[in-house]
């Protein structure tokens, strides 16, 4: 198959996690697929779609973050942490990193001065490495869960030998 190198999806397409050989002829939905070659467009198109979703939940935690600044007496960042999260278990790793890095923007633009104090410094590093790590857990997760589906799709096949 040209679509698959070594076991790997191209790199143009934006996805380079190891995919398993019957994932590739049998599908995600495991609808047969043999003797077609995976296209980047199936595969991109929903990586567009999950940094679509990415930047949608950092405007949206930016945005209750804004709603609740008032009642609250001051702004938070566990909306854009559950934006954060909630990126990266829909996408994975570049949609939630990308949502963490337009979340602690924006954050920055609208709720601190241009030199922030110390504590404030703090609050937004300490944000920014916890949710790295969450982002990375939560990635791990979904290769584990991949690779699983990916192993019982082979022996399915395996067994119907």
């Amino acid at each position: 198959m040209k679509g698959v190198r070594n076991g790997l999806w191209p790199q143009h397409c934006g996805v380079a996690e190891e995919r398993s050989l019957s994932r590739v002829l049998v599908g995600p939905n495991t609808e047969n697929t043999e003797g077609r070659e995976p296209t980047c467009e199936s595969v991109f198109g929903g990586r567009i779609g999950a940094y679509g979703v990415a930047i949608l939940a950092a405007l949206a935690g930016l945005a209750v973050t804004a709603l609740a600044v008032k009642p609250l007496a001051g702004p938070f960042l566990i909306p854009q942490f559950a934006a954060v999260v909630g990126a990266a278990l829909y996408g994975g790793f570049g949609p939630g990193l990308l949502t963490l890095v337009l979340s602690c923007a924006g954050f920055y633009a609208m709720f601190l001065p241009p030199a922030p104090e110390g504590y404030q410094a703090y609050r937004l590093a300490s944000f920014a490495l916890l949710s790295v790590w969450f982002v990375s857990l939560t990635a791990r997760m979904r290769r584990a869960k991949g690779e699983a589906e990916a192993s019982e799709t082979d022996a399915k096949l395996i067994g119907a030998q």
